[in-house]
């Protein structure tokens, strides 16, 4: 992020690239799949190689958030929907927060792009990957698999089900 951040050429808009480095640029997002890849980190990382100024970059990347968090969020409204002992309105007001306090820090943080590097948020991420290394070295934490939680999860889910016989 770092390297290229301070090396590559950085006098581009988003609208003056290509539609395949687009593409990349979505395809990108597909990194964050990855534990520990940021999405946003990896979408304005790859655009800043294709040169595009850092406050584009960061407003694009934002751009391509919205698909994945609207599907997210109506995934969630659903199991919410389902299982939940909170109501749908203490739910809505919630999200209605959430998007103008999201809103504001997004427009800040591309603000504030336009002028500051990258260079804080490599010392952050690696800050806080050695933080989390120590604490799960000494113990303080421990990792938890995932997969084996949701089987547990679901398990004990069915076994409070009734019986059909």
């Amino acid at each position: 992020m770092y390297a290229v951040d301070r090396f590559s050429k950085q006098d581009k808009d988003i609208n003056e690239i290509s539609k395949s480095k687009i593409f990349f640029l979505g395809l990108a997002q597909s990194l964050a799949l990855i534990p520990g890849f940021s999405r946003s980190g990896v979408t304005i990382t790859a655009a800043r190689f294709f040169g595009i100024k850092r406050d584009a970059a960061a407003r694009f990347s934002f751009l391509l958030s919205v698909p994945a968090i609207v599907l997210s969020g109506t995934y969630e409204a659903f199991d919410i929907s389902k299982s939940s002992e909170v109501g749908w309105g203490p739910t809505i007001f919630a999200t209605i927060v959430a998007f103008f306090v999201g809103y504001a820090s997004i427009a800040w943080l591309i603000k504030w792009l336009g002028s500051h590097s990258l260079i804080t948020f490599v010392i952050y991420r690696i800050a806080l990957a050695l933080i989390i290394l120590l604490l799960l070295n000494s113990g303080f934490l421990q990792a938890i698999d995932r997969k084996s939680t949701r089987l547990n999860s679901s398990h004990s889910q069915q076994s409070r089900m009734p019986s059909s016989a």
